[in-house]
């Protein structure tokens, strides 16, 4: 009896074939459901999904489509100048700033005499904008905010806001109080 060898059950070979042939052939039909699912959401896409958009020159600074030219440039004209100070800046903070707005060729002109007749309003508005403005947004690098609340004082003051295209702000200089 100690001689007797150690065999295994004849099942269990055959059992451990069978085991990884099932596992082999599930693996497949899996790849298979995959890869034609794949299959099927490309052409689906591919026939159903939009066709690019075309491009279209226009806009402020592209050409117009109707000419074929470039579209007028714009003049810069100097709107006002003018110190106010933040009053929700815990020290007392004055401002000294200088905006220009873009108008057409066309409109500079009568752009500017707007400007001459409502010059305190003008400057009246935007010395409100700065008093009111979030201390944060006046040490913005790139003053977008205030361009853009700027943009909106004029257009009323001025009554046209297709005449003018932009603000410009070329310095905004800030000067603590003590």
């Amino acid at each position: 009896m100690a001689e007797q060898e150690v065999t295994e059950p004849v099942g269990a070979t055959s059992a451990k074939n069978t085991g990884s042939r099932k596992n082999l052939m599930l693996g497949g039909v899996l790849l298979g459901v995959m890869v034609a699912e794949g299959l099927v959401v490309f052409v689906l896409v591919k026939h159903f999904g939009a066709q690019p958009a075309t491009a279209e020159a226009g806009g402020m600074a592209g050409l117009d489509p109707s000419q074929g030219e470039r579209a007028a440039e714009g003049v810069e004209v100097e709107v006002v100048r003018f110190r106010a100070q933040n009053e929700r800046a815990r020290q007392l903070v004055v401002y000294d700033v200088s905006v220009y707005a873009t108008v057409s060729k066309g409109d500079e002109q009568t752009f500017q005499e707007l400007i001459e007749q409502k010059q305190a309003t003008i400057q009246d508005r935007f010395s409100s904008v700065i008093r009111a403005a979030d201390p944060q947004v006046l040490m913005e690098a790139d003053p977008a905010t205030l361009r853009q609340q700027f943009l909106q004082e004029l257009a009323r003051v001025v009554g046209d806001e297709d005449m003018i295209r932009g603000i410009l702000i070329p310095s905004i200089v800030s000067y603590r109080e003590n």
